[in-house]
């Protein structure tokens, strides 16, 4: 059984089979060849990296927010203030809270204007409703909270 060679890929003799020369030859890429398969594979790894932080934020918000859980919080903090680490955890929980927002929110832009981009070049990207939905939870989880501790501050 004789293999069909293609055109442009040498034969086992190291000559090109065909009309085609060695030197005409070109090489493409991957990306190239399957624009379609790279397009919905552009952010897989950032759209598991926005949506485990604003999971992991809402987790920690209803800890605070919801009652049974705000028990086990004051007792991680009372336990934290023997330890002399209550503050440490305090400002590390503030700065993690202000610094993963700021990041998700940032991550979530940069890939709806990479899906933008890949959608006006004709493709079809993948769609990001479920990170949206849950960044606009979390933002209205936060400024819903601001306003009711500024509500509190300004009674009294």
């Amino acid at each position: 059984m004789r293999q069909r060679m293609l055109p442009g890929w040498p034969s086992r003799r190291g000559r090109s089979p065909g009309s085609i020369p060695a030197s005409s030859r070109t090489f493409r890429t991957i990306k190239e060849m399957t624009p379609e398969i790279q397009d919905q594979q552009t952010f897989p790894r950032s759209r598991k990296l926005v949506r485990c932080i604003t999971l992991f934020n809402l987790l920690i918000f209803a800890l605070f927010v919801v009652p049974a859980g705000h028990q086990w919080v004051d007792r991680g903090f009372l336990a934290l203030r023997s330890a002399h680490c209550e503050a440490l955890v305090g400002h590390s929980l503030q700065i993690w809270l202000a610094g993963s927002t700021l990041a998700a929110t940032t991550l979530l832009s940069r890939m709806i204007w990479y899906a933008r981009n890949a959608k006006s070049k004709g493709s079809n990207p993948v769609s990001l409703k479920l990170e949206k939905t849950l960044v606009a939870v979390w933002w209205l989880a936060v400024l819903g909270a601001s306003a009711y501790g500024f509500m509190l501050g300004m009674g009294g």
